[in-house]
């Protein structure tokens, strides 16, 4: 990189642009908007206890060994987490955000046989 005045360039970068305005911001942050309505699925589970703790996304990719945009695709619902990265999720949650069937695939056929009448 060519820079035509090298010395003009060190001594400005520390300096913030335009330091005689003194702006605050006076709206606040809605927290709330984010949370979820609902807890459907996987992604609106994690992103309740991750608000809950208020913790990042990046916070909670380190938990669950993910990048961050994994996490983001979560909870906005355009995935599902992968299979083995069920028992690192659940930790993190504290709970099993579904409910577990006792019953085999095997128990299901004989069911739906035994509710039509195939023996």
């Amino acid at each position: 990189m060519c820079i035509p005045f090298p010395d003009l360039y060190n001594n400005r970068m520390d300096m913030v642009a335009l330091p005689m305005y003194h702006i605050k911001l006076k709206a606040q942050k809605l927290l709330n908007s984010a949370y979820p309505i609902s807890l459907i699925t996987i992604g609106d589970h994690i992103k309740k206890k991750r608000l809950d703790r208020s913790l990042t996304q990046k916070a909670v990719a380190n938990i669950c060994g993910v990048d961050e945009c994994t996490v983001t695709n979560w909870e906005k619902n355009h995935s599902q987490p992968r299979l083995y990265l069920l028992p690192k999720i659940i930790e993190f949650l504290g709970y099993t955000p579904y409910e577990i069937s006792n019953e085999t695939f095997g128990d299901k056929i004989l069911a739906h046989r035994k509710g039509q009448d195939m023996g």
